[in-house]
């Protein structure tokens, strides 16, 4: 009987995908709601992104995950030099 499913016996490796997961489904959530509030009328007079919204969206998602990448790395490099 697998005993994954039982919160005390979780491994940690499973734990650690986890909340990888989480974090990037929290990641991607945020640069939705960020890249919709500002790339797309809310009017939705089409049912389809026209150009001009498919490009704002574009480049909004790019750069909020290119940012999100490289606070990770500062975090991670500011950890390794506390020797955490």
């Amino acid at each position: 009987m697998s005993t994954l499913g039982r919160p005390g016996n979780k491994s940690m490796a499973l734990l650690q995908i986890e909340q990888q997961l989480l974090m990037t489904t929290q990641l991607l959530s945020g640069a939705l709601k960020n890249c919709h509030t500002k790339c797309i009328n809310t009017e939705y007079r089409d049912g389809e992104l026209h150009k001009g919204e498919s490009v704002c969206v574009d480049r909004c998602v790019s750069k909020f995950l290119e940012v999100n990448i490289f606070i990770m790395k500062k975090f991670q490099e500011k950890q390794e030099q506390e020797g955490l």
